[in-house]
């Protein structure tokens, strides 16, 4: 097993270890447990670099799991995604079958498919109520624009024809 032990200390260790206890059970196969150092990458991704192991191991970083936390296992092959685990006390697991060489596990956050849609709503929701709130300024405008265009045409089309019907010739 392998956390991150940057802000750690021996009795958050001997915690941790106490706590993970059940999960692992005695075994004669189990390996020592390990403190890695953690890069942050900005604030939304933390690249550990991993020790090669052929059995199964357990990465554990001292982050709280919120929706939108993913983790790679990238190798020099290529990279495969790593389903993350929440546990107690702000942490997350994540279990690899196996770590070739010079292998990195990559944990990024990000925004949800739920958040980006909640946000698009949002603001289409906001330019509706913009409308919404100028509307009558438009409906005035256009009723206006249309009052004057139609009295326009009305006069163009009728009026030569009421001055041809007035008994003196003159606009009635």
């Amino acid at each position: 097993m392998a956390y991150d032990a940057t802000s750690g200390s021996p009795d958050e260790d001997q915690f941790v270890a106490a706590q993970l206890a059940w999960l692992f059970g005695p075994s004669a196969e189990a390996g020592p447990q390990v403190a890695i150092p953690s890069a942050w990458d900005g604030g939304d991704q933390v690249t550990i670099a991993l020790q090669p192991s052929v059995g199964p191991s357990l990465v554990m970083l001292k982050e709280s799991f919120f929706p939108g936390w993913t983790a790679r296992l990238v190798t020099p092959k290529g990279s495969t995604s790593v389903d993350l685990l929440g546990t107690e006390m702000d942490f997350m697991l994540a279990r690899l079958d196996s770590v070739p060489p010079g292998s990195n596990l990559v944990f990024t956050y990000g925004p949800t498919a739920f958040e980006e849609t909640t946000w698009v709503v949002s603001l289409l929701t906001l330019a509706g109520l913009i409308l919404w709130l100028v509307r009558p300024a438009f409906i005035r405008r256009g009723r206006d624009h249309v009052i004057g265009s139609t009295q326009q045409v009305v006069g163009n089309l009728f009026g030569g024809l009421a001055r041809s019907l007035s008994p003196s010739g003159e606009d009635p």
